[in-house]
C-alpha cells in the first residue's frame, strides 16, 4: 500500500539534498515510499524533478504556505470604482 504522500504542492523545502529552498509545485506517487516531485528554486526559480523518498523526506524542514490578508491596505493605490 502507498503511504499517502508528506509533501503538497505549495510548501517550501530546504535541507541538505538542496542548495537553496525549493517551492513545490507538483508531486505523484512513484511506487511505495518515493515520490518525484517538481520543485522550484526560489532564488534561481530553476524547475527540477527530483525522486524523493520518504527518509530523504524526514531529513528536509518542510515549510507550509500560509496566507495572511494582514497587510497595510492603505499602501495600495485607489482605483476608480469600476475597474
Amino acid at each position: 500500500m502507498v503511504d499517502a504522500c508528506p509533501i503538497h504542492p505549495g510548501q517550501i523545502l530546504t535541507g541538505a539534498l538542496f542548495n537553496e529552498p525549493m517551492r513545490v509545485e507538483t508531486v505523484r506517487s512513484n511506487g511505495i515510499d518515493t515520490w518525484i516531485a517538481g520543485l522550484v528554486g526560489l532564488q534561481t526559480e530553476y524547475f527540477r524533478s527530483v525522486t524523493l523518498t520518504s527518509a530523504q523526506i524526514k531529513g528536509l524542514r518542510i515549510i507550509d504556505a500560509v496566507y495572511s490578508f494582514n497587510g497595510d491596505g492603505h499602501i495600495l493605490p485607489d482605483l476608480p470604482v469600476g475597474m
